[in-house]
């Protein structure tokens, strides 16, 4: 099975769960992500709410580039709470990892996105401060608007 997400212009909802090493516990978090393929332009638009008693929403806004390497696609995001992050995805059979770091910061994260179906992948993923886990988050995304 061939990657869907990533790869092809789609609207996908995610829906899971974020937690909170600070305030101990989890919340649900639901999302939406847009790919955008067109030519050498290459995006995501991205957004999670997170249901805590004071809600949070997040927004990322990732330019991708094709590299020398067929499995590694570099990309620079924006990111609401982050500010600009420097990454990297990485696609292997059937798994999709993705890391990166805030430059001039102690903060660093990774995603993996494992594929269950050409509609469906698993998600899971962490921010980091000083190597240290800080917030994770586990759940799905579901391709609701195939391009």
């Amino acid at each position: 099975m061939e990657h869907t997400f990533l790869f092809q212009n789609a609207r996908w909802q995610a829906q899971g769960f974020y937690y909170s090493k600070e305030a101990g516990a989890a919340a649900p978090l639901t999302g939406e992500t847009v790919v955008t393929r067109a030519g050498d332009n290459w995006t995501i638009d991205r957004s999670m709410d997170v249901s805590w008693e004071t809600p949070v929403h997040i927004e990322d806004h990732y330019d991708i580039h094709a590299t020398n390497n067929a499995a590694q696609f570099d990309w620079v995001a924006q990111d609401t709470k982050l500010g600009t992050m420097n990454g990297a995805f990485i696609a292997l059979p059937s798994i999709i990892t993705s890391s990166y770091t805030v430059p001039d910061t102690d903060i660093s994260g990774s995603e993996m996105l494992m594929q269950v179906s050409e509609t469906e992948y698993l998600m899971e993923g962490v921010i980091n401060r000083d190597g240290d886990p800080e917030s994770w988050w586990k759940g799905r995304l579901i391709c609701n608007a195939p391009g």
